[in-house]
């Protein structure tokens, strides 16, 4: 397994309902058409899932206490960028903006 899709793995686990879309291939899934086309990529974080679905819950329930949406920046490869540097930044990304306020 390639490191940074082991370190996906590592913060999807401390991270669960945050790393979701990251661990599910999805990211890889992205970096792949991001190095072949250039286009530009957007992370989004989310903070406060677990008021949704705690963690062992089925069912979603309504967040009284929020949740809290930060969108990053856009940011563009240049063509057949390494998946490896585009995942690096993806997340670097979802660290910076999944990190709480508090």
């Amino acid at each position: 397994m390639r490191p940074v899709i082991r370190q996906a793995w590592r913060n999807a686990w401390r991270r669960p309902l945050q790393s979701l879309f990251f661990v599910l291939g999805v990211a890889i899934g992205v970096a792949m058409i991001v190095a072949r086309s250039g286009a530009p990529v957007l992370c989004v974080g989310l903070i406060g899932t677990t008021r949704i679905i705690p963690f062992g819950s089925v069912w979603p329930r309504p967040a009284f206490g929020g949740v809290i949406v930060n969108f990053g920046l856009p940011k563009t490869f240049e063509h057949g960028a390494s998946s490896a540097e585009i995942l690096g930044w993806m997340s670097d990304q979802l660290e910076q903006l999944t990190r709480s306020a508090t």
